[in-house]
């Protein structure tokens, strides 16, 4: 088997598509691991539900974000000054926006600061809890579509680069066109539009 564990998909659940039903486990297992890579790519975020710890630029403005939402919690926020002090925010001194990962200083706000200051760089630092439980269908489904275009491309005379055949003497094959991949791509990319990490 696949020594990468899948996260936003299942190998019985790809099975279920004719590209993949006569396919082993673990070659569709390898398939939709490329493919769970290439959707946070373009998401540029991770999708799953975890807690986190990251670190951020300030950027002199009384808002960021993070990098993943939705946000189910905030535990900690540490900012560090030019000086090089450190000072842990009390949970009244800023705001979030689930939907979209928003922090922002609250009306509350009784820190030493009023922006998030630009210097040092990697100043902030977030302990969250963010991403999706269970994962959304479309994300799913957009796995799937990525795994089944880069099986179609990866060898003549696997399954799902074939449209068409003939048996029998003078058997014809015809395999998806590049088009027909470029419009399953766009297809899952519809999907995770929604899911995209939109800010800078």
């Amino acid at each position: 088997m696949s020594s990468t564990a899948l996260i936003y998909t299942t190998v019985a659940r790809a099975r279920r598509k004719p590209a993949f039903a006569g396919i082993s486990a673990e070659l569709v297992s390898d398939f939709l691991a490329d493919a769970e890579r290439s959707v946070e790519k373009y998401c540029d975020r991770e999708l799953n539900l975890i807690a986190r710890t990251e670190v951020y630029n300030g950027n002199d403005a009384p808002a960021f974000y993070l990098r993943v939402a939705p946000v189910v919690s905030i535990a900690s926020i540490t900012v560090t000054d030019r000086n090089g002090d450190s000072e842990v925010l009390a949970a009244d001194d800023y705001l979030f926006d689930p939907r979209n990962g928003k922090v922002q200083f609250g009306p509350d706000n009784s820190s030493s600061f009023g922006l998030w200051p630009r210097l040092p760089l990697q100043n902030i630092s977030v302990v969250y809890t963010a991403g999706h439980d269970p994962i959304p269908d479309d994300i799913q489904e957009a796995v799937i579509l990525y795994a089944i275009a880069d099986y179609a491309q990866s060898s003549l005379f696997m399954n799902a680069g074939i449209r068409r055949q003939s048996v029998g003497s003078g058997a014809t094959m015809e395999r998806m066109s590049q088009d027909d991949l470029e419009k399953m791509l766009e297809k899952a990319r519809d999907k995770l539009n929604p899911y995209r990490r939109l800010e800078a």
